[in-house]
């Protein structure tokens, strides 16, 4: 069995909305014009104003399309909350989950190892199984012995690695930077937002310089007693 850690994680983008700058300029000069010319690219000071002045309409003219790979089931759970999205996962009914990894904290990777390889030991009586083969703790030999794999995949962890298909819009995206580069997200939910980050700044710079938590992108924190503390920086990307 392998172990992962979120740092192994990979986020590419499959598909993107041409000329963004171009399509969002369109949109804005429609809602004052009568004609539609995609010639013009949006100037950084006006995206600068639609984002702060909460005129992010426009923005869902443009999608993303991402894949995320060997991402954990706990991941899975937290960005799919994010529902101006569209969300395809490997699917635990029909895949064979054997060979998927654990995925881990890269800070505390030492300390799991042992417990998951305790807990995924081989348990057949006469041992032709391996760990591996066994793969999720009883999971695989529940389903040898006829219990429906949608049903043996109850016993598997959080850890349990996934790959996932996200569409996504510009406007969804201004949101889920601002909620989850924020420092009080879990690790794995910062290291990939930090990725998918980094991935939308590779496409459309002037937007992705724009996205960010409240303390980066107002200089205030909107967590109240909840805050961290810990203001979010350039040195964060």
């Amino acid at each position: 069995m392998k172990i992962k850690t979120y740092n192994d994680a990979r986020v590419t983008i499959l598909r993107k909305t041409m000329h963004p700058s171009q399509l969002v300029q369109t949109a804005l000069k429609l809602t004052m014009s009568k004609q539609i010319v995609l010639n013009k690219d949006v100037s950084q000071k006006t995206l600068e104003f639609v984002v702060s002045a909460g005129h992010t309409s426009v923005l869902e003219h443009v999608q993303i399309v991402f894949a995320l790979e060997g991402v954990s089931r706990s991941f899975l759970a937290q960005i799919t909350r994010h529902r101006m999205g569209s969300f395809t996962s490997a699917s635990q009914h029909y895949a064979d989950y054997r060979d998927m990894p654990m995925v881990v904290s890269p800070e505390y990777k030492d300390q799991f190892e042992e417990p998951i390889y305790q807990l995924y030991e081989s348990v057949s009586d006469d041992q032709t199984w391996t760990a591996l083969e066994i793969a999720m703790s009883d999971s695989i030999r529940l389903v040898n012995s006829g219990v429906p794999a949608e049903e043996a995949r109850q016993i598997l962890p959080n850890a349990a690695a996934v790959n996932i298909m996200w569409t996504v819009n510009a406007r969804s995206l201004l949101n889920f930077f601002e909620q989850r580069l924020c420092n009080r997200n879990v690790g794995e939910m910062r290291i990939l937002a930090n990725k998918i980050w980094h991935e939308v700044h590779s496409y459309w710079p002037d937007f992705a310089n724009l996205c960010g938590p409240r303390c980066y992108t107002s200089g205030q924190c909107n967590q109240g007693r909840m805050s961290c503390n810990s203001f979010y920086t350039e040195e964060d990307r």
